[in-house]
């Protein structure tokens, strides 16, 4: 019995638009720092031109809600979370697509912050009516931030992808089929 051989195989590679400036913009996190950093110094950072070039220019628009020392250690800890490394992180999902694990570190990562913060209420000299407000406005940073690592969708959106797909028939005389795939 003489066997008769057909094959076919099909590699198909795609890269998602993958440069450095959306790499720097996905892992970068300087920004995010210093919306937070700007919040708690009681600045407002505007954009002015000057002959031919566009400049910024920061302006204390309201009290700093923390004294140095204060926004030196809460932007510290804060950068322990907000980072390029932490966001490689992944965030497992059920079937309905709810992250307990999300929702967990959202929770603790608040319960925390707020305990460091009322524990350092004197030491960063904050006032009492700025407290939750504090608590608010770094966890509308944080809680985005974090939401990337859910399903490893960080990842995923800026990897390389590749897809394989691979036809093989191998027939004998006859017409039997011996391997189909």
């Amino acid at each position: 019995m003489k066997e008769m051989h057909q094959g076919q195989a099909t590699s198909v590679i795609s890269q998602p638009m993958m440069d450095s400036n959306l790499a720097d913009l996905r892992l970068k996190t300087n920004e995010l720092i210093k919306q937070i950093e700007i919040y708690l110094s009681g600045e407002k950072i505007e954009h002015m031109i000057k002959g031919k070039e566009i400049v910024q220019v920061v302006n204390k628009i309201t009290k700093p809600k923390v004294n140095h020392y204060g926004l030196s250690s809460i932007l510290n800890w804060i950068c322990l979370v907000i980072n390029p490394q932490v966001v490689q992180g992944n965030f497992p999902t059920d079937n309905t697509g709810y992250s307990k694990e999300f929702e967990n570190f959202c929770y603790y990562f608040r319960m925390d912050l707020g305990d460091y913060l009322m524990i350092n209420l004197n030491n960063f000299n904050i006032e009492e009516s700025e407290y939750n407000g504090m608590i608010d406005c770094i966890m509308n940073i944080v809680r985005p931030f974090m939401s990337r690592l859910i399903d490893n969708k960080e990842r995923e959106s800026y990897s390389k992808t590749l897809e394989s797909k691979e036809t093989s028939n191998t027939m004998s005389k006859g017409g039997l089929n011996l391997i189909r795939r």
